[in-house]
């Protein structure tokens, strides 16, 4: 009814409050994310729920199912954020990775691995990008033994 939590608000700390006291906190992401069918205990009249502020957000685009910005809690890491984005699509270079750390006024980019995604804890405000490797479709007609539709690499396309 309020509609929703604004680009302030978090979606990992929703506190129910009865009688004074927080009783429950919701991660929406559980549901969201993770498919868990409920939050907890029922809400009762006079309930209120208090969105608190998001603390860290961090964006994850490239070659990943669900690009965007996603809340992280403190002990999360780059591999939750690509849990998070539904994983590598299909065409994306897992080994072409570049994290992008906010220090101070400088933007620190670092090439990094697959592996490297479970032990960095990021930032707020930091960004992972999965390079995609392109694809063409071309249709071959006419005179030729095989005619067809086919996929080529776009590396392979500038040189037909």
């Amino acid at each position: 009814m309020a509609g929703g939590v604004d680009e302030l608000g978090s979606f990992r700390k929703i506190d129910v409050i009865r009688d004074g006291k927080v009783i429950n906190s919701i991660d929406l992401y559980d549901i969201f994310v993770f498919g868990k069918p409920s939050y907890g205990s029922r809400l009762k009249s006079g309930d209120s729920l208090f969105i608190n502020p998001a603390k860290k957000i961090v964006q994850i685009y490239g070659g990943v199912n669900r690009e965007g910005q996603y809340e992280l809690k403190g002990n999360e890491s780059l591999q939750d954020l690509l849990n998070f984005s539904n994983g590598l699509k299909y065409n994306a270079n897992g080994s072409s990775l570049v994290y992008e750390k906010l220090e101070k006024d400088t933007i620190i980019s670092n090439s990094i691995t697959i592996d490297d995604l479970g032990v960095i804890i990021p930032n707020a405000g930091d960004t992972l990008f999965v390079s995609e490797y392109n694809y063409r479709s071309v249709e071959i007609i006419g005179a030729v033994n095989t005619p067809g539709k086919y996929t080529i690499n776009a590396v392979s396309y500038t040189h037909l």
